[in-house]
């Protein structure tokens, strides 16, 4: 079986962290969307596609693994 991969890359923006150039920990939420957005382009996956198949992928657990 084939194993689906993306890597997405992005800059995060000045308003998004603290002075310390920390990242608030609430929009990494957001930037696990943006990947998963884009995984979908690559692979040709559309959202309205799983909607006009009464298809639903919700998102129902997420952690993070801080790094230094």
């Amino acid at each position: 079986m084939q194993t689906l991969q993306h890597t997405t890359e992005f800059e995060v923006k000045f308003s998004e962290a603290d002075p310390l150039g920390i990242v608030w920990h609430g929009h990494y939420i957001r930037y696990f969307e943006d990947g998963r957005e884009a995984f979908g382009k690559e692979y040709g996956l559309k959202y309205l596609d799983f909607y006009r198949h009464d298809i639903v992928v919700p998102i129902v657990n997420i952690t993070c693994d801080y790094k230094r």
